[in-house]
């Protein structure tokens, strides 16, 4: 059995897929920041206190300081919280990929943990499509200090 479409309130159901891809069409990418920004206000992803600063088809790129709620012991970041950070990146390139009436979710989700975030720190994200599909999108996310 088929799921309905979604209802959608944010500004992202106006954008069409044309608009999404150019950053200086009518709405641009500052549009689309806001409107991504105003879609996670009362979800999960508004927890993590994560700010989106660019975002088109291509890629989509935030940030958030790291505070004592998103960390375990020692004030190092929880990898349960990076990986919320990251998959709420993977969806927000997925709303831009997709047509406005599909529903997605993650299949499949692999970390490699190569370094820690500290409280206090800013850590940026960035997720980029590596393969768009019929039926499914490969995405890529390195998130990394805002040092590097």
């Amino acid at each position: 059995m088929k799921s309905p479409p979604r209802s959608r309130s944010d500004s992202l159901e106006s954008l069409s897929i044309d608009d999404r891809a150019t950053p200086d069409a009518a709405h641009g990418e500052s549009a689309m920041v806001e409107a991504l920004q105003r879609r996670i206000q009362d979800q999960f992803a508004s927890l993590l206190g994560m700010t989106f600063r660019g975002a088109s088809t291509e890629h989509v790129v935030a940030e958030m300081v790291v505070e004592g709620r998103h960390c375990r012991s020692e004030d190092v970041m929880h990898g349960g919280a990076m990986m919320a950070f990251a998959d709420t990146l993977g969806g927000a390139v997925s709303i831009l990929n997709l047509p406005g009436d599909t529903r997605w979710t993650t299949v499949e989700s692999k970390t490699n943990f190569t370094a820690v975030a500290l409280r206090g720190s800013r850590i940026v994200g960035e997720c980029v499509p590596l393969d768009r599909g019929r039926r499914t999108l490969v995405l890529q996310t390195r998130i990394t200090t805002e040092g590097g």
